[in-house]
């Protein structure tokens, strides 16, 4: 009870063994039935939980498809005796990498998601159709995902709260950039202007997006020294906090763009070529093309001869990459393409950004072969 509004645990298992929604009723207005139900990872506007993270994030074997069925059966069996207009409070959005296909608004009732949520109604239709669909072309999980999980069984460390980077001076930037140990993270939001100008070994990492925490808890490991360069003294908490958020606790400095270009430390371009302009053939002559979008986007199609990393895998996967070649980086839009290229760069490859939409240029091309040998 909190005041006159009780609330109650309900065991939603599937897309974890242990996951609980809470369903709230408010008593204080004579009500007897509940108002909303807190899902978390069961239930969300458009789609539901991914039951597969335990393996293809944490490592654990052979457990996503008893988990799908679990999944299936929570969804089939623990929302039937709930009325339509019960408000439905999930704890992502679109951008999540939590699901396929997670809805913008925030919040939804159990109606509509009945009416219009494609996955949880074939949860009651069919549950071998769901668990085939449920389990195929989600997105690669970002790699902080596993010290999530971790972190989320064990506890987190005791920290005294949110770390208080130092603000560096110019002798401060110098060791700081000096220090190969170090990773240097750009949160500016414009990645055009990120990939004008920038420090020598930046990653970009743009705050205010949806890529900020899926790009920095990717490229970087847990126990990393996080140097910051923020547009405004204002962003350095908030950086802070959506990095100690996913485990990365340990950021040593800052300084801002402008003063880092009085410093002169912004002295890097990334290289770029438009899709309109990109010969994919006389790129494999001179290297190797990177395909860094979803799995499931490229096994849809895909440049013939392309390396597949996707970018929230890529820390992980390159041992895969040649490093004495040109490497040609694309994804849909630019956007997961930059972020990668910047970490390519950052790790002493010679990577080339093509930018611009891959289906308004490239023809759609289906191969067997995910990775080229």
């Amino acid at each position: 009870m909190v005041g006159n509004i009780r609330v109650e645990a309900i065991h939603t298992p599937g897309h974890t063994p242990e996951h609980v929604s809470y369903l709230i009723t408010d008593l204080g207005s004579g009500a007897n039935e509940p108002i909303a139900l807190a899902t978390g990872d069961f239930l969300f506007v458009g789609d539901v939980g991914r039951p597969d993270l335990l393996e293809t994030a944490a490592g654990v074997e052979n457990v996503m498809e008893p988990s799908a069925r679990t999944l299936c059966a929570s969804l089939r069996d623990r929302l039937t005796s709930f009325s339509d207009f019960l408000q439905i409070l999930p704890a992502h959005g679109a951008g999540s990498a939590c699901g396929k296909s997670l809805g913008a608004v925030p919040t939804t009732t159990l109606g509509y998601e009945r009416r219009f949520n494609s996955p949880f109604k074939l949860s009651v239709q069919d549950g071998d159709a769901f668990v085939k669909e449920i389990l195929q072309g989600q997105p690669d999980p970002p790699l902080y995902f596993a010290t999530m999980k971790r972190v989320n069984r064990d506890g987190a460390a005791v920290t005294n709260g949110l770390p208080s980077p130092a603000h560096c001076t110019n002798d401060d930037l110098e060791q700081s950039l000096a220090d190969r140990s170090i990773k240097i993270l750009d949160t500016r939001t414009n990645q055009e202007s990120f990939n004008n100008k920038h420090i020598t070994r930046s990653i970009t990492a743009p705050l205010r997006s949806p890529f900020f925490s899926s790009a920095a808890g990717s490229f970087l490991a847990e126990q990393d020294k996080i140097f910051l360069v923020v547009e405004d003294p204002k962003d350095v908490e908030l950086a802070v906090r959506q990095l100690y958020r996913i485990g990365f606790d340990n950021v040593v400095g800052w300084v801002t763009v402008r003063e880092a270009q009085e410093h002169g430390s912004m002295n890097e371009r990334t290289e770029r070529v438009q899709f309109a302009n990109f010969d994919a053939d006389k790129a494999l002559q001179q290297g190797a093309i990177v395909d860094v979008r979803a799995t499931s986007e490229f096994q849809l199609s895909h440049i013939k001869g392309a390396y597949s990393l996707p970018y929230t895998r890529m820390r992980e996967l390159l041992t895969a990459l040649p490093k004495d070649k040109k490497l040609f980086v694309h994804c849909a839009s630019g956007k997961r393409a930059s972020l990668a290229t910047s970490f390519l760069c950052a790790r002493g490859y010679d990577a080339v950004l093509i930018d611009g939409k891959y289906s308004e240029h490239m023809p759609s091309c289906r191969i067997s072969s995910s990775l080229p040998s």
